[in-house]
């Protein structure tokens, strides 16, 4: 029986992780452009007890600190790897659970396929008002 080697291409290999056709175009070719975009973190699942009410809604009575120390952890791992894969500081945004860069695509390409990585989208610039 004959093997057959599939390669993918870089779009299909960062296609899970980044999904603006535009920024996935950017990271799969060679520029020294740099942008600035957010790395959201693969987080375990947070534990929130509810209680119901005697009118039927539910309430949230609890969140469980072990997933919350796990949660900080994680994004603790991913800061790590991040600011040793950039040459700009990044800067963490703990309570989005996500990391704001600003990369070059060879940096990007250095932890885009990481298992700490949710995924990547652009920075959004907000518009001055004038």
């Amino acid at each position: 029986m004959a093997s057959k080697t599939v390669t993918a291409s870089p779009e299909a290999t960062y296609k899970p992780t980044i999904e603006d056709p535009d920024l996935l175009a950017w990271v799969s070719a060679e520029s020294k452009e740099k942008r600035e975009l957010i790395v959201e973190a693969r987080m375990p699942e947070r534990q929130v007890t509810f209680q119901r009410r005697p009118d039927g809604k539910s309430i949230p009575v609890g969140i469980d600190s072990s997933a919350s120390s796990d949660r900080a952890e994680t994004l603790t791992q991913l800061y790590q790897l991040l600011a040793n894969s950039v040459d700009v500081s990044p800067v963490l945004l703990k309570a989005a659970g996500a990391i704001a860069v600003k990369a070059s695509n060879r940096e990007v390409r250095k932890f885009v396929d990481h298992p700490l990585v949710k995924c990547i989208r652009s920075n959004r610039r907000l518009r001055k008002s004038t």
